[in-house]
């Protein structure tokens, strides 16, 4: 069988840490990537064997499975339809809603505290599949460029599970993800972006959902992984607005907040708008094609639960 030959599955469990079965309808459409089985940590023992120089074999502890997940980011191509990438936003510790119709929608708000959902995975590679059970995304990177796919990476850690030789299962990827969302002028109407109320010309865009995670292997309990903490940052590059339609370095120095909202596609089902109610930025200029761009680094700053990051599909 070929190297790329890989399924990537991910579901919710019900007990955490009891690994679930999960089937093709479980698929993730995404790329090639390559899992560390063995996130293990290794306790070195020091008490000397029967010859001189040698130590006892160290105790493996901490048995984890990570890895980072590269994926096109899209919806379900139908308003108020979940799309195949559920189980990673709620792996991340996001919340969802939908409303269906015609004119539904499926929305996605960050949790505090997180969903105590954990989620098992399963990498199928060329007839093993390589498991792993209780486990969460503990970081999730969501990016555009212009002229490119609007794309993400998600890292996943779950407890260890053996390995075993099974067949590949038939994945069952919907078709909306055939459907590629460019991030250029064609993928939003003009004066949508906006920042700070300020219809803004977007040249990149990262969007960084980073769940600080800890994992627990105590004495009579099963192990488990916890979030314990969590911070959203973005780096957004746009065109040089006129200084009195947007001073961000004024702005920024008095330490005043803003607000983005960002949509991104126009067909009806593949419409993804991120919305962060309240950010502070740190402004810089850059050269991007020969032209002046400012580079705004910024942070949310939620106080309250509406003040969380969303994502609402439409």
């Amino acid at each position: 069988m070929p190297y790329r030959d890989q399924i990537f599955l991910l579901g919710p469990e019900t007990t955490s840490g009891t690994a679930v079965t999960l089937t093709g309808a479980n698929a993730i459409p995404c790329g090639s990537f390559d899992p560390n089985v063995a996130d293990w940590v290794e306790v070195e023992r020091t008490q000397l064997g029967a010859r001189p120089g040698t130590q006892r074999a160290a105790a493996i502890t901490e048995r984890k499975v990570s890895a980072d997940i590269p994926f096109e980011f899209a919806g379900s191509g139908t308003r108020g339809a979940i799309s195949a990438l559920n189980p990673v936003m709620l792996a991340a510790g996001f919340n969802s809603s939908v409303v269906a119709g015609a004119s539904g929608s499926v929305s996605y708000a960050l949790a505090w505290p997180p969903p105590a959902v954990t989620h098992t995975a399963r990498f199928h590679r060329d007839g093993v599949v390589y498991s792993a059970a209780g486990g969460r995304v503990s970081k999730l990177v969501i990016s555009g460029q212009a002229g490119q796919v609007l794309s993400a990476v998600a890292s996943y850690m779950g407890l260890y599970r053996s390995p075993a030789t099974v067949a590949n299962p038939t994945p069952s990827y919907p078709a909306p993800l055939a459907n590629a969302v460019p991030f250029d002028s064609a993928s939003t109407t003009p004066g949508s972006l906006t920042f700070a109320g300020v219809g803004v010309c977007v040249e990149a865009f990262e969007l960084t959902i980073e769940n600080i995670t800890q994992y627990y292997d105590n004495a009579g309990c099963v192990p488990h992984i916890d979030f314990t903490d969590r911070t959203v940052t973005f780096t957004l590059t746009i065109a040089r607005p006129p200084i009195e339609t947007l001073d961000v370095f004024t702005n920024a120095s008095n330490s005043q907040l803003g607000a983005l909202v960002l949509p991104v596609g126009t067909v009806a089902g593949n419409i993804n708008t991120f919305n962060l109610p309240q950010v502070q930025v740190m402004p810089s200029l850059v050269n991007v094609k020969d032209s002046n761009y400012i580079q705004l680094q910024g942070r949310m700053v939620a106080e309250a639960a509406n003040q969380e990051l969303t994502i609402v599909q439409t």
